[in-house]
């Protein structure tokens, strides 16, 4: 019985310490297998499975590892967590486990170059933090099978190179060019970079203008930024619109945005400025000014302020509404990095120098507009304080780092409780086991003391003279 004691003590501290050293996560992975042809993209996929264990916590990632020279990595996808730089990472936990069913896919692009055969497409997983806190990598392959292209198979997608199967997007977002007419004529659009401008007559309250894309695949998006103008779509063909844009302000500068998209998705911004000219005011029938001699600085004419007589920044509202004579507006922008700004000096010699523009951050940025007079003597300054919102991809980013210090430190505490729950088994059945065989050893001590005892007494006595033996 003390036996059989002893056994189911030991046995039950084998069961103890062999669960706890398997409550570490594991988990089960699978790679696909695809085929393709040369200059073709294909894609892959990698799926995972949980572990049963009850209440797991931890968080994996997998990543792509090295891959055959001439194929590369387009894109990859997951139905769980997130992808940054080819790598995928997730959070886990549930109460049975890990996750299960995570789907990995893996777009590659095949070049030109790479030859008839199988290919192998690593990637690595691993559990970066579990109960035991240790992660463990495991590596699987893909299989690619790149065959040999058959007449039939060039037929069957309409030419003989391999493109045609499958042809790489246009990433051309240039736009070609831009020409304009009013009730006039022909204007004269003048280009500087991505801005184009164009100046009409005080007469002109409309004008028509035809945007083509360098690309006959990009599509093209337009839209007014000036308050009060109207933007309307005269015709619409693959690369080119036509456009006509009316309430063109007396005296002020129309802006017109323009987004030229490429078929890949790249896109580029550009700006059509129309300029109206202000009625001349006829003299006839007035008393000219009378210059008087002795005061040679008045005349009939009256030289003009140097400032600004219009300030745009594309895809901002400012505030207040520009006037020459206010010199300080603020705005606020969504996630770009740079804006547009388009001044107009009331000099025509005038220089103006825009700063603070790009490499814009979150939070205030000031913009700084300065116009200078042609003989440099006078200057004046605009500014412009831009504040960028916080990108919602930052928010994500702490939100997820949030999560997983929560994580970790829940991790930290249940394997620290787990930790000195097994310590605090092992100490006691040591001890029980310690108890058992120290009560068995006194018990057998005393048991052989009294034997002996007993023998010396049987050898010391003496037969009873009294009696007699027959």
């Amino acid at each position: 019985m003390k036996k059989v004691l002893l056994f189911g003590i030991i046995f039950i501290f084998v069961i103890i310490v062999s669960t706890s050293i398997s409550s570490a996560a594991n988990i089960g992975i699978s790679a696909g297998s695809v085929s393709g042809y040369a200059g073709e993209t294909v894609k892959v996929t990698f799926k995972t499975t949980g572990v049963s264990q009850s209440n797991q916590l931890g968080a994996l990632e997998a990543q792509i590892g090295s891959l055959p020279n001439g194929i590369t990595v387009s894109n990859i996808s997951s139905t769980l967590g997130s992808v940054q730089n080819n790598i995928v990472s997730w959070f886990a936990q549930t109460t049975s486990g890990y996750s299960s069913n995570v789907t990995i896919t893996v777009t590659l692009k095949i070049s030109d170059s790479v030859k008839t055969g199988k290919y192998n497409i690593p990637m690595s997983f691993n559990t970066l933090m579990d109960f035991d806190g240790e992660g463990e990598g495991k590596t699987v392959n893909a299989t690619v099978t790149i065959n040999e292209k058959s007449e039939e198979n060039e037929n069957t997608s309409g030419g003989n190179n391999s493109e045609n199967n499958n042809p790489t997007k246009s990433s051309d977002a240039s736009l070609k060019s831009i020409t304009a007419q009013s009730s006039n004529g022909s204007l004269n659009v003048t280009k500087n970079s991505t801005k184009y401008t164009t100046t009409v007559d005080a007469d002109v309250n409309k004008v028509t203008f035809t945007v083509t894309a360098n690309s006959s695949k990009a599509t093209i998006d337009s839209n007014a930024s000036t308050s009060g103008v109207v933007l309307s779509l005269n015709s619409s063909t693959s690369g080119k619109k036509v456009y006509t844009v009316s309430n063109l302000k007396e005296g002020g500068t129309s802006v017109v945005r323009i987004a030229i998209i490429a078929e890949d998705g790249t896109k580029k911004d550009y700006s059509f400025v129309v300029t109206r000219k202000v009625a001349e005011t006829s003299n006839e029938g007035q008393i000219p000014n009378v210059i008087d001699n002795d005061n040679p600085e008045e005349s009939d004419t009256k030289e003009e302020e140097l400032g600004l007589k219009s300030l745009v920044i594309t895809g901002v509202e400012i505030s207040p509404a520009f006037n020459t004579n206010v010199y300080e507006y603020t705005g606020v922008i969504g996630e770009s990095d740079s804006v547009e700004v388009i001044a107009i000096a009331t000099v025509e010699d005038a220089t103006i120098e825009i700063t603070g523009n790009e490499n814009l951050k979150v939070g205030e940025n000031v913009i700084t507009v300065l116009v200078t007079s042609a003989d440099g003597k006078e200057t004046k300054t605009y500014q412009i304080i831009v504040t960028k919102a916080e990108q919602e991809e930052q928010q994500a980013e702490e939100a997820d780092l949030t999560e997983y210090n929560k994580i970790t430190e829940e991790a930290t505490r249940r394997n620290a409780l787990q930790r000195y729950i097994l310590m605090g088994t092992i100490a006691i059945i040591t001890i029980l086991i310690i108890v058992y065989l120290v009560g068995v050893y006194r018990k057998g001590k005393n048991t052989g003391a009294i034997d002996y005892t007993e023998e010396k007494i049987s050898k010391n006595a003496k037969p009873d003279k009294g009696k007699r033996f027959k």
